[in-house]
Parts: structure tokens; sequence; C-alpha cells
């Protein structure tokens, strides 16, 4: 299984607690260093999603946990790459923020004035991609989620909240989550959860 992207190497922790075989793949050199420091069963790779190193059909599965939004405007490219790694009914599994919501008309405003963020963040345009790869992947499964809690509690550092507030709020936030989660839809929701599989199987 390939962790792409994989900044602190949670998604491979938690596949190797499943009993995978974890790859992690992080441009950063940093990065790296930190992910084979904390995951020593596990190899760190240093290199892009562009353009990795990685044999044709290396991988079982792919699991992308926030990154594809951080290579904007080259999401199309790094999709490419993904599907020649992967094997003919290998998976690829991702959780980004997705054009067509209103928490992404936000995020265009606040991406303009806050300095946290880099030039090449944007949401990921899951229908455009769709589109693109109808006739190599198959669309298993997309569902659409994120309120409050995932904006005030999971992601209260970007909106630098106090830490006595956040812990004011947060366990009625959590318990709301799921409920609103029942109800909503790709335009109330912040965050897209995906899985393609490649055909071919």
């Amino acid at each position: 299984m390939l962790d792409a992207l994989c900044g602190s190497g949670q998604t491979a922790e938690f596949l190797m607690s499943q009993g995978a075989q974890a790859v992690g793949l992080d441009i950063s050199e940093k990065v790296i260093e930190q992910f084979r420091a904390k995951l020593p069963g596990a190899v760190g790779v240093q290199g892009s999603i562009l353009h990795t190193d990685f044999e044709d059909a290396s991988f079982d599965a792919v699991f992308v946990t926030g990154g594809l939004h951080h290579v904007h405007p080259h999401v199309p490219e790094a999709v490419d790459e993904i599907y020649r790694i992967l094997k003919p009914g290998g998976w690829l599994c991702f959780f980004e923020p997705h054009t067509g919501s209103l928490a992404d008309a936000g995020r265009k405003l606040w991406y303009r004035f806050d300095k946290l963020f880099e030039e090449n963040e944007a949401a990921v345009d899951v229908d455009g991609l769709k589109a693109r790869n109808r006739e190599r992947f198959d669309f298993v499964t997309t569902r659409y989620s994120g309120g409050l809690a995932y904006l005030l509690v999971l992601n209260s550092m970007v909106f630098r909240v106090p830490r006595p507030l956040k812990a004011a709020y947060s366990r009625p936030l959590l318990w709301l989550e799921p409920k609103v989660q029942r109800i909503q839809g790709k335009r109330t929701s912040c965050f897209v959860v995906a899985q393609w599989r490649k055909k071919g199987a």
C-alpha cells in the first residue's frame, strides 16, 4: 500500500496496524526523515507524486489523505501517475476538500488573504476527474461529509481557535456531526471520501 503525500504517516500507521506493507511518499526530505523515524517498519521514499520511480503496477492500493489539493493545478497528472503504479484491480482511495460546495466558496476567499496557505492549494474537482478517468477506473464510492466539527475541531489550528474555547465547544459539535452527516450533500459538505478501482482486474 502506498501512503502518497504521506506527511506524518498517520495513514501508513493505520494501514500497518491492519497488516499492510506500507510505503510512504512525500516530496519533503524532512517529512520523510520524520516518517522513517516514526515508522521503521515502513519504507519512506522522498519524491513527487507527479513523477515517481516506482515500477508500473507496483501497488495494491494508493491512499491520499488530504494531499491532492496541494498539487493544484496538476491533480490530473497525479492521478495519471497513481493509475500507472496501481495494479489492475487496485484501489485509489482519497479524502480531499472538493469543488462545488459552500465551504469551497469560503475557502477560495480565505486562501487569498491567509498566508498559512500555499498558492498551489485548491479544492479537487471530483466530477472533472471522474469525466477524465471513466475509462480507467470504476467509481465505487463517493461520499460527501464534513460540517462544523470538521472545521472547528479537526481544523481548529487553521482558524487559530484558542484551546480553552475549543475545549468548550468540541463535545457538542462532535455529538452533532454524525447527525448532520446523514442529510449532507455535496453542496453543504467540506470534503469528499472516494474509492476508485483500476479497471482490468
